[in-house]
């Protein structure tokens, strides 16, 4: 199987394993009412393939707005995952942009055999693939919660609804300026194995609006290590994605 192909069918069995943390209609759940955000963040920087942990300041955590304090209707997002095997480092980097009915993402998979590129969106139901000739391929009938994927503010609410997320308090930090409480985050009860990558991790949580700024994971299994960082900024810019066909 070509990487493309395994990085298309990862897309969706990912998806499949995060809408089974909790019902899809989460996102209808009434959020607090808080004052005006903080403008929104620079421009991202996105992580190196050897991105190490971002440091934090020990110590009591000052007053915090919850997980998803206020919902999150867009933002941007840049993805760099690092899997290293025997033969050699895979490097998959993905970076897009995330509304509640759309997600639009660049795929950039690094081996040692060289470098394949595709784009990709999902709108309302539909998905929309660019084959390896740079033809648009469209996928129907797609479940539009698919997407729910790429939003680790939404992931992680849903599985604390559930009462089955478990953050431990390790310091505040700083992510491109913006103030944030860190936590590491475990999973709990029939959560626990589920295997999406935004529940196990180090994750920084934006003081005054809950929204997830800075996911770290690493997962290991006998032949393989992956380690990821995800990135999020410019939260509810009013961003537009359209399907390219």
């Amino acid at each position: 199987m070509t990487r493309y192909k395994s990085a298309m069918i990862w897309l969706f069995v990912a998806s499949l394993l995060v809408l089974g943390l909790a019902a899809c209609d989460a996102m209808a759940t009434p959020m607090h009412q808080l004052p005006p955000s903080p403008p929104p963040a620079t421009a991202i920087q996105p992580p190196g393939p050897t991105s190490t942990p971002l440091a934090t300041v020990a110590g009591p955590l000052p007053t915090a707005v919850p997980l998803g304090g206020q919902s999150v209707e867009s933002f941007r997002f840049v993805l760099v995952i690092t899997d290293t095997l025997a033969s050699g480092i895979d490097i998959t980097r993905q970076e897009g942009e995330w509304t509640t009915t759309a997600q639009h993402m660049l795929t950039t998979i690094s081996t040692a055999e060289g470098e394949q590129k595709t784009e990709s969106y999902i709108v309302g139901n539909q998905a929309y693939f660019q084959d390896p000739q740079g033809k648009w391929q469209v996928a129907e009938s797609v479940n539009p919660e698919f997407h729910t994927l790429m939003n680790p503010s939404l992931v992680l609410k849903q599985v604390q609804e559930k009462g089955d997320l478990v953050l431990t308090p390790l310091g505040t930090s700083m992510v491109n300026g913006v103030a944030c409480a860190a936590y590491q985050a475990a999973t709990k009860g029939e959560d626990e194995n589920v295997g999406s990558m935004f529940t196990q991790g180090i994750v920084h949580i934006g003081l005054h609006d809950g929204w997830v700024y800075r996911f770290e994971f690493e997962r290991a299994a006998l032949d393989l290590n992956s380690r990821g960082v995800m990135l999020c900024s410019d939260y509810n810019t009013g961003i537009v994605i359209k399907a390219p066909m």
